[in-house]
Order: C-alpha cells, then structure tokens, then sequence
C-alpha cells in the first residue's frame, strides 16, 4: 500500500467499520493497546470506529496516556474509551489476576451484549457517562491475552455466542511479548512447551499437582531449545528469576486457537522474520506491528517549567554519568540480598543512580509519563530493568541527539541509554537472549539467576554460582562499563543505535511492521490480505 491513511474516496471503500478492543489491568498490557488504537489505527484508516475497553482502576493514567496523542476532532469522535469496573481494582501483585479475569471477562461479556444492541448505550464505570455504541457491530474483536485463553471462562467464547448477531466478527489475540516468545508460548512447530502444556493439562485432570508437574518438566528441564530469532537456551534457563510464572499458563491452558481468527504481536516484524511464517501457518493471520508507544517528549524533558522532582534531581549531573533503575509494576526480579549487594557497588563505584517505584502515586504517573521522560534525559547512560518488551524498546528508542552532547564518553556517537537486563520471567528472558545474544545490543546479567538455575550450566558457557561474591564481581564489572565507558561497551551502544535505526526503518511506510499496521487497520474490509 502506498498511501498511509485512505479516504472515502478508495475504490473498496464499503462504509464505517467498527473494531472493539478489550484491555486488561496491567498497564504493561493496556498502555500498548492505547497506542495502538490512538496512535496507529485510527490514522492509517479514516473510516474505522474503535471502542476500546478499559478498567476503571487505571482511568488516570489511561487519560494522561491519551493526551499524549493529541487526537484532532475527527479522531476523538471516532474513538470511544469505556471504562469497566471499579476505580479501586488495581493489580499490584501476580496473584490478583485470578480474582480479575472473571471481573474483565465478565464486564466485557455486559457491554458486549449492548454494543450487540444496535442503537444501544454503554455507561462509564467511573464517569457514569452514557455513551452511544457505533452503529456498525464490531468487524473485528482485539482482546489482551491474558483474557483469552487464560480464563476459565474466555472473551472469545463470549463472543463466539453473540456471532449469531455479528457472523463476520473476527477475534485478534493481542500478545504484548517479543516474537521469540510468542513462539515459545504458542508454537509447536518451533517449540516444545505448548506440548509441554498439553501434557500438564493431562496430567493435572488425572489428579496430578501442578506445581511438581511444571518443576519436572520446566524449571528441570536440560533440554536445549532454539527458538527463533533466539539463541539457544536450556529450557531451565527460560524461567532465571521469578521461577512459575509461566506456571498461570500451564494452570488455565486452554487450546482455543480454533476459536480466533489471529494474532498480533508489539514486537518489531525485522527482527520478528525466522518465526513468521510458522505463526503464518498456526493462525492464520500474524501481526508483528512493532513496538507501540506513545511519541517522544524530548521538548518535555528539556523544559525547566513544571520540572517533576526526578528530572530536577538528573539536571544535577552531567551527561551520560547516572544509572536509571526500574524493574515494572509486576514483578520485582532481586531479592532483598540482591538489592542490598547492588546499592552497595553504586556507592561503592560512586555511580549516581534514580531507581523508580513500579506503582508510583498517581500525582507522579502524572506528571512523570512512564520512563520515556527519564530515559531521553542526556545524564542518563544506562538503564538497568526487568527486560520487558515495552521498556526495552523505550530504551532503545531514546536518545539525545548529538548536537546536545559535549562528553569524550559521546564524542563519537549519540548517547543513548545503555540496557542492563535483569530478567524476571514470562517474555523477559527471551528479550535478554535476543537483545545480548543476537545483536548484540544489550547486557543481560547472570549470576543474579535463582533458584533452579544456580549450579547449573548456561548454553553460553558461565555456570550459574548465585553467590553473594558472585553476583558483586559481575555488578562491578558490568557497571563500571555501562556508565563509565570502554571499547566494549562503546561497540554495544552503537549496536543498540543501528538496531534503533532498523526498527525505525520498519515501522515508517514501506517497512514490515508499518505493512502489517495498515493491514490490521482494513482487516474490516476482508480483501486486504493479499496486499503488500
């Protein structure tokens, strides 16, 4: 396609189409679906309509992510947020999915039966405002999954009972993960763990215990894997902190991929291409859109008006000398020992550091949007996270132009932050394998890895020792680098900004990704599969 937004005037044009979007509470999760409704959709096809459905617990930040957009008239109009459930229903921990995957499902399942309801009104949990339903039913359905097909009771069943009203609906599966890891969860053709959840499933309704059965066959597991775009890991290696969290998986597996009509991964289609034709071939239809964010707000964080006290504090210091700390909202890989050890070497190595609370007050998600405004701040150099797919690519995709530098450490290059991964579990081990491994363009640590993985071999060589000793030498060394500088580090950052430079040629017209969005956006439209 050559033209990036069609109009009326398009030769198929057959009318408005409505798409439905179904989020859910981690905002890891809901912020990307934002985007990419706000952000990509509406503006690749001015005759789409979008719901999109949201909890009542991140009203706030949903608001703030919106406005990071800046919607012209006719967008807003096209474009309805519907908020469901309470304002109080935020998810702090692993555990509280289980009580809010029946809320989501079954909130949903209530708006659904309206929107089914040509005419109808749908009311906003926290503004209580009606909101008139778009008359054309939902052409296609996006619902989070974790919604589907994690729950006891799915979105997709719910809709496939309103198909009697809404026959040419077609059901997306949003996976907000890497694309190696979309291929470990889903791909027999390419791995071994859906086979792996089959049998637990087995296993489980003959009367097994599903925590021994996932210890057996996962987290003691020798098996080497290779999975693409990856390089190759024991299957122990998959879960190196945080072991079990793949275990919600394996307790709620439903194989249900006969019930939707595809897939779409967050995760650029460049570096997406050794596994696309498989997911081609297991669902049909595979979308790696590339990453959703929201746009950079470099002239933000240059502004001294309105300064949130983390931007102050960077102002300090100079460019390129402060580490900047977050693990997410989800999971906190270190343990408290960890944690003391690496507070310990930051002083020690006179390293100045800002580490961010993964479930800030709301005064701060506010006026501090996520980490994208840290990240593009020039005193940063090194980031050290959990390896999530969408800091990773906010860290790869800030950086302070040259012209703003004035350091030896950046005299050759522009300065962008340099990614330290400590993994914890789900997509995270496979984003550090990709990112250190393949191209280079990243740091992953290792001896931070617990539990069954101390003692034990990685493929790259390094035996785990998960000592207190250990785990120091690494920090020292990895640290001193990443902030500091040396001819390593140096060819690893100017990695990370020729794979930014790829993922920002894939992403604008012509690019994979950019083709796969425009594709998404006129799947309503049924003849567009054929297009390139």
């Amino acid at each position: 396609m050559s033209s990036t937004t069609r109009n009326t005037c398009d030769a198929r044009d057959e009318g408005n189409k409505h798409y439905l979007v179904v989020t859910y509470h981690a905002w890891g999760h809901c912020r990307p679906m934002i985007s990419l409704c706000a952000g990509k959709l509406l503006r690749l096809n001015t005759l789409l309509r979008i719901t999109i459905l949201v909890p009542g617990a991140l009203h706030s930040r949903v608001k703030g992510e919106l406005a990071r957009y800046s919607l012209s008239e006719d967008e807003t109009a096209r474009l309805r947020v519907v908020h469901y459930g309470p304002a109080s229903a935020a998810m702090v921990k692993d555990e509280d999915r289980g009580g809010m995957i029946p809320d989501a499902v079954n909130a949903f399942r209530d708006i659904y039966r309206l929107i089914l309801k040509v005419g109808g009104s749908l009311t906003d949990s926290i503004t209580k405002e009606i909101i008139p339903s778009f008359a054309p039913l939902p052409a296609v359905i996006i619902t989070d999954v974790v919604l589907s097909p994690s729950s006891s009771v799915s979105v997709n069943e719910v809709v496939r009972q309103g198909m009697s009203q809404n026959r040419s609906g077609k059901i997306l599966r949003f996976v907000p993960v890497s694309s190696a890891t979309f291929a470990w969860w889903y791909l027999p053709e390419l791995s071994p763990f859906p086979d792996i959840l089959r049998e637990m499933a087995k296993r489980t309704a003959k009367g097994g215990d599903p925590d021994q059965l996932y210890s057996k066959l996962v987290l003691e597991n020798e098996d080497i894997v290779y999975v693409p775009p990856c390089e190759p890991m024991h299957v122990y290696e998959t879960e190196p902190n945080c072991p079990g969290t793949n275990l919600f998986l394996a307790r709620h597996y439903r194989n249900d991929q006969d019930k939707i009509d595809g897939a779409i991964v967050s995760w650029p289609a460049v570096m997406s291409q050794p596994m696309i034709a498989a997911a081609e071939r297991q669902f049909g239809r595979f979308y790696p859109i590339g990453p959703q964010l929201p746009p950079p707000q470099h002239d933000r964080v240059d502004s001294a008006a309105g300064r949130h006290p983390a931007l102050s504090f960077l102002d300090r210091f100079e460019p390129g000398t402060v580490l900047y700390i977050s693990f997410g909202s989800w999971y906190y890989p270190p343990t408290p020992a960890q944690t003391t050890v690496l507070v310990d070497v930051l002083l020690g190595l006179s390293i100045p550091f800002l580490i961010t609370q993964g479930l800030a007050d709301e005064e701060s998600r506010q006026t501090l949007k996520e980490g994208g405004d840290v990240l593009e701040h020039v005193a940063v150099a090194a980031y050290l996270g959990h390896g999530g797919s969408n800091s990773v690519m906010e860290s790869i995709e800030a950086g302070v132009p040259m012209s703003q530098i004035r350091t030896p450490l950046t005299a050759a290059f522009e300065l962008i932050p340099l990614a330290v991964l400590w993994p914890g579990g789900h997509d995270q081990p496979w984003i550090a394998n990709e990112l250190s491994l393949v191209h280079n363009a990243a740091i992953e640590l290792l001896e931070i890895r617990q539990g069954p993985c101390i003692g034990l071999p990685t493929v790259r060589g390094p035996v785990i020792q998960g000592t207190e000793a250990a785990i120091r030498a690494e920090f020292i060394e990895v640290f001193t680098d990443a902030v500091r500088g040396g001819t390593r580090i140096n060819e690893t950052r100017q990695n990370v900004i020729s794979l930014r430079d790829k993922i920002r040629a894939d992403t604008r017209e012509g690019g994979l990704s950019h083709r796969a969005l425009v594709k998404l956006a006129w799947l309503g439209w049924e003849d567009n599969d054929d297009d390139t």
